[in-house]
């Protein structure tokens, strides 16, 4: 599996949004869309997701 890094603000929120008619989602970071097919979104989500909660799971470990 390939990976990008672009630099980011915090202020470029990300949105996802369907294409039902040609079978993909799209994520849109600022000027940057990355085409999925449902099942990498799927798994995106739930990497994404999993990746929240450890975060949460660490910060809350450090405050106590």
């Amino acid at each position: 599996m390939a990976s990008l890094s672009l630099g980011a603000f915090k202020h470029l929120q990300p949105s996802a949004t369907s294409m039902p008619d040609m079978g993909i989602v799209v994520i849109t970071v600022g000027c940057v869309s990355i085409h999925l097919e449902s099942a990498e979104a799927d798994k995106l989500a739930a990497e994404l997701e999993r990746a929240a909660k450890q975060l949460r799971g660490e910060s809350q470990d450090a405050a106590a």
